[in-house]
This record gives structure tokens, C-alpha cells and sequence, in this order.
């Protein structure tokens, strides 16, 4: 799940960046991006692991 989380927000990101830098190649755009990339897929994973945390309090199956 994390490679497809990363490859779709990277691609989000080149895409943002080429329309920001149409001098640009795809290489520096992917370059620019990549750590950008990857802090944003960490939010999505932590953002996703709250939401099944909060489900699972409300169905009574949570424990610590």
C-alpha cells in the first residue's frame, strides 16, 4: 500500500510542479519532488492509521 501511496502523490506533486516550471524536465521535476513525495504519503499513512483507530473506538475494539 505505501509504494502505490507514494508513486500517486509523487505523480500529484510532478504534475503540480511541470504546470509551476513548464522549463522543466520530467527528471528535475521528479528530482524536485521526491522527498516532498514521501512526507506527504507518511500524513496520508498516519492520517489513514487515525481513522481506523477512531473506527475501531467507536465499535468498542480498540485496545491499548
Amino acid at each position: 500500500m505505501s509504494k502505490e501511496m507514494f508513486m500517486d502523490a509523487h505523480e500529484e506533486l510532478i504534475g503540480a510542479y511541470l504546470e509551476a516550471h513548464p522549463e522543466a524536465t520530467e527528471d528535475e521535476a521528479v528530482n524536485a519532488t521526491a522527498d516532498k513525495a514521501y512526507d506527504r504519503m507518511v500524513d496520508k499513512l498516519a492520517d489513514l492509521g487515525d481513522r481506523i483507530k477512531d473506527q475501531m473506538k467507536e465499535e468498542g475494539r480498540w485496545r491499548k
